[in-house]
Parts: C-alpha cells; sequence; structure tokens
C-alpha cells in the first residue's frame, strides 16, 4: 500500500510543528513522499521520507526506493 495523500499530509504537518519545512513530493516521486529541511547550529539537515501505513514489517523494497529517490533528489540528505 502506498503512502496515501492523507498519510502524508498528516506526515508533514507534524515535520511542520516540530520546526521542519516539509515540502509534499507529488506525481513520480521515485519513492521519496516528504523532503524535510531544518537548520540546527547554522547546519541544514535534509532527509528525505517515504510514507507506509503497515501493520507489518514492509521489507527491504521500500528502503531501495527511498534510496533511489534521495540519488533522484540530488543525494544531499539523509
Amino acid at each position: 500500500m502506498k503512502g496515501t495523500l492523507k498519510n502524508r499530509n498528516r506526515r508533514q504537518q507534524l515535520l511542520i510543528c516540530c520546526k521542519f519545512k516539509a515540502e509534499l513530493i507529488n506525481g513520480n516521486d521515485n519513492g521519496v513522499d516528504v523532503i524535510a529541511t531544518k537548520q540546527v547550529d547554522g547546519v541544514e539537515h535534509k532527509f528525505y521520507i517515504q510514507c507506509k501505513l503497515h501493520n507489518r514489517v514492509v521489507g527491504k523494497a521500500p528502503i531501495q526506493e527511498v534510496y533511489t529517490g534521495y540519488k533522484y533528489f540530488g543525494g544531499d540528505g539523509i
């Protein structure tokens, strides 16, 4: 089950509440649903996030997908 828009919106709002800039990625996201950034001590930290809503272990495929997205979007974060 892919991350639904409602699920991704909830994750984005949670990140915003935690003082992150959070951008929803739509369309051909290459496994990335949200890109979140935050400045800490003058250093920008960037996170590539894939939203899943499962009640079981998802396996390695989602990790491979988000890594592909990480490289697609520049590979400049975590």
